[in-house]
This record gives structure tokens, C-alpha cells and sequence, in this order.
């Protein structure tokens, strides 16, 4: 079952994939079947090679699910429990085994399997801001997946295209996700699609269809949970590029507050840049340097360049010039 892993693994994957213990784990090391890799294990490849061909097809098959089913396990988790950052330090070293996962699920038509996780799975490569090896895969699971799951596929789909800056490919391909979601009901894929189609709708135009995705998208999440506060966090940017600048400077105070009540830093950097932003677009500076400084305080790198920026102007419009130059 061992020779299923991508590189290494670790002992909690080893133990869930073949079932072995750590004293059978120690007893291959001892022997050298199995490679120590710091705090992980690895199989050496002649040895991974030796096995995979003695091993008999339907043998093979079932250890390929059980890595399937034990990595797509701990995404869907994540993705329910809204605890999605985590995922690169968990999976640190197991991008390689990510990978080979999904393209073996695809292999044994494990989609439900594959749908219930590809959210997470989508989210992982996010965040170490590699979308090389998820776009190909997300695009022949979109294709090949079965009419029931593939809004799954597409919607996650949909978000990568719009990440690469095609917005029209993107726009197109939520719109079909969220088409499939009237005839096969799943609120993930739902909630993904409008998300994107806000965002491209936002930069292709109109305005208008943007704010009306991005009203639609408050109105599908129960109030007080992140979901929704994300969600009337991205209303107040639609209402902001619309110029209804007292309704998104209000969204964004209802978004700042309760993330700032739950500790999501890189939620209330956000919003403290966008509120910090709007204060000095109405002309209050003083407000404005608040919001800004509070961002700042945070230290998130994402949203650090541009608070500096923003606090830069603010220290013009107030006649500061060396801070706005030490600022940029």
C-alpha cells in the first residue's frame, strides 16, 4: 500500500493508507525497505518499482483509493470547518501526493470523493499561489466528471481562470456551474460560483450585474457567520465601484467588526485597507489614518504595500511630505 504515496509521507498517512503500525513502520526502516526523511518516510524507488510489480492490479487499486479517500478526507474537513488556511502547513511536503490523488481519483471515478474535497484542494494551491498543476486537472474533471458533481469542478474551475486574469472565461464558465446547481442542488458549488462572478462581473461590467450577483450572494448565507460576512464585505466593494459609498462604507464596518471579533487577521487587514481607502475618498483623513494604521499593525505582507500606499496619500492630503516618502 506504501508504494501509493508521491515521495513522502508521514505516519498518520502511512498508518491510514495501509493500516501499518509505527513498530512495523520501524521494523521496514531497520531493514531498509523504508527510508527516514526527518519526521517522514519515504520508499526508495527501486524498491517502490520492485513492489509495484509484484503487486496484482485489484491490490493496487485498493491502496490507490485509500490514499484518495485519506487526503480528499482532510480537505472536505477543512473546507466544512472553514479552517482552510491551515492546509499548506499541514500539507507542507505533500503537494506531490495532493496531486497524484486527485489524478487517481479522476483514474477510478472516485468523484464523489473528489468533489467533496476539490474545494479544499482548490484552496490549498491557492494559498501557495500555485495554480499550475490545479488548472489542467480542475479542466478534465470538468469534462469528465459525472452531470451531478461537475458544478463542483467547474465553480473551482471557474475561480482559477478568474485568478489567471480571464475574467470572461471565467464569468462563463460560474455561470454554467450555477446553471447545473438549479438542476442538482449543492450550496458549495452555488456559494463558489456567485463569488466568481461577482468578481468578474465586477471588473468586466456592468456594475450593475455585479451588484446584483453580490446581493444575491448576502442573501444565501445565514447572518453572523463568515460566509456572510465575507460576503457583505464583497457587496461593499461592488457598492464602492458603483459609488454608493455610504452603504459599502457600512458593509464594510458590519464585515470589519465581526471579524475582528473572531481574530482573522488577513479578514480585517482587508477591510481595514478598504475602509481606510473610502475614509480618504470622502475626505476624512483623520478616520482614514486609523483605519490604515490599525491595517498596518496587522501585518499582513498581501495587504501591506498597499495600506503603506494609502497612508502615503493620507500624509500628503495632511501636508506630511517626509512621511509620505518614508511610507513609499
Amino acid at each position: 500500500a506504501l508504494v501509493s504515496f508521491a515521495g513522502s509521507f508521514s505516519y498518520e498517512a502511512a498508518r491510514a493508507v495501509s493500516g501499518a503500525s509505527a513498530k512495523v513502520l520501524m521494523a521496514l526502516v531497520a531493514a531498509l525497505l523504508l527510508l527516514r526523511d526527518g519526521q517522514r518516510f519515504r520508499l526508495h524507488p527501486l524498491i517502490k518499482q520492485y513492489l509495484q510489480g509484484k503487486a496484482d492490479e485489484a491490490s493496487q487499486r485498493a491502496a490507490a483509493m485509500h490514499h484518495v479517500n485519506y487526503y480528499f478526507k482532510i480537505l472536505r474537513k477543512h473546507n466544512e470547518t472553514n479552517t482552510l488556511r491551515e492546509l499548506p502547513t499541514i500539507f507542507a511536503q505533500d503537494e506531490a501526493n495532493l496531486r497524484v490523488a486527485f489524478e487517481v481519483g479522476m483514474r477510478y471515478e472516485m468523484w464523489d470523493v473528489l468533489a467533496g474535497g476539490v474545494s479544499g484542494w482548490r484552496r490549498y494551491y491557492e494559498l501557495r499561489e500555485q495554480f499550475g498543476p490545479a488548472r489542467p486537472l480542475l479542466e478534465k474533471a470538468s469534462n469528465q466528471g459525472l452531470e451531478n458533481l461537475r458544478a463542483s469542478f467547474i465553480s473551482n474551475l471557474a475561480y482559477v481562470n478568474y485568478r489567471y486574469g480571464h475574467a470572461r472565461e471565467a464569468k462563463r464558465l460560474a455561470k454554467e456551474a450555477y446553471k447545473l446547481c438549479e438542476y442538482y442542488p449543492n450550496e458549495d458549488a452555488e456559494l463558489s460560483s456567485l463569488v466568481t462572478l461577482v468578481s468578474a462581473t465586477l471588473y468586466l461590467g456592468p456594475f450593475s450585474e455585479a451588484l446584483r450577483y453580490a446581493e444575491l450572494d448576502v442573501l444565501n448565507h445565514e447572518v453572523n457567520t463568515p460566509l456572510w460576512a465575507n460576503a457583505i464585505g464583497n457587496l461593499g466593494c461592488v457598492q464602492q465601484e458603483c459609488g454608493d459609498y455610504d452603504n459599502a462604507l457600512k458593509n464594510f464596518s458590519l464585515s470589519h467588526a465581526f471579524f475582528e471579533k473572531s481574530g482573522a487577521s488577513s479578514k480585517i487587514a482587508w477591510f481595514n485597507t478598504n475602509l481606510g481607502f473610502l475614509c480618504f475618498y470622502k475626505s476624512d483623513t483623520l478616520s482614514a489614518r486609523l483605519w490604515l494604521e490599525q491595517g498596518i499593525a496587522y501585518q499582513q505582507n498581501f495587504w501591506l504595500a498597499r495600506q503603506k500606499l494609502y497612508l502615503s496619500m493620507v500624509a500628503l492630503a495632511e501636508g506630511s511630505i517626509e512621511e509620505a516618502q518614508e511610507l513609499c
